[in-house]
């Protein structure tokens, strides 16, 4: 396993108190198949951002789960709806993404220090050539994962849109997926993990730690 968990756990743990305020997502579906350009078009929805393992595919897959790709293909290709993708995998994995999607942007960044430093993957090309990332390493950089609001912004900027309010992240796991949408001032819809069976043990566990956590979150008090 790549460690990509824990990398995302050390970002969270120092801002999970406030994160817990904002795990409420705007709707819940039974699987990505209720996602059509009619559900988009009704919300007024004119961008999707889409987390990938667990929501597109099995855990690391190499292609969308066969019992919704044609549908999401089809979907990628509306003329209408504009798309990206956000996943807090590693690397190796990003390139292997951009290979997957060629026909949407594929988005990450870097911190280094105060500076962030934005990477995607379209059409094809990798905006990062790999002197340039391991440069960035050497200097102290590391991947900024979800949640993260700026990482929704950077995806919608990618998408040629401007209002958050017309975007919708697309995920399963609500301290990551919903919780950036909501530091974003995006829309969002949580499915549950699709082959969770397939995602190794301490993942499957941190998915447990976040559903107790999205199950005790602070409410409005209703007057």
């Amino acid at each position: 396993m790549n460690g990509d968990w824990l990398t995302t756990a050390r970002q969270s743990l120092p801002r999970l108190w406030d994160l817990r305020r904002r795990l409420e997502p705007t709707e819940r579906l039974p699987d990505i198949r209720a996602i059509t350009p009619e559900f988009l078009a009704a919300r007024g929805l004119r961008g999707v951002i889409w987390d990938v393992d667990g929501t597109l595919m099995e855990y690391h897959a190499k292609d969308i789960s066969l019992d919704f790709r044609q549908q999401v293909r089809s979907l990628f290709a509306h003329p209408e709806i504009s798309h990206a993708i956000l996943s807090n995998c590693g690397d190796e994995r990003f390139l292997a993404l951009g290979e997957i999607f060629p026909e949407i942007p594929v988005v990450r960044s870097y911190a280094l220090g105060e500076k962030r430093i934005d990477r995607v993957f379209r059409d094809g090309k990798d905006s990062f050539a790999p002197e340039e990332l391991a440069s960035l390493y050497a200097k102290g950089a590391r991947q900024v994962r979800k949640p993260d609001g700026d990482l929704i912004r950077l995806a919608i900027e990618e998408m040629g849109l401007d209002n958050p309010e017309e975007v919708v992240m697309v995920g399963d796991q609500y301290l990551t997926d919903i919780a950036s949408a909501n530091l974003a001032g995006a829309r969002s819809i949580k499915v549950p993990a699709w082959g969770r069976e397939s995602f190794p043990l301490p993942v499957r566990l941190s998915q447990d730690f976040e559903a107790c956590l999205f199950r005790f979150r602070p409410r409005p008090r209703v007057n």
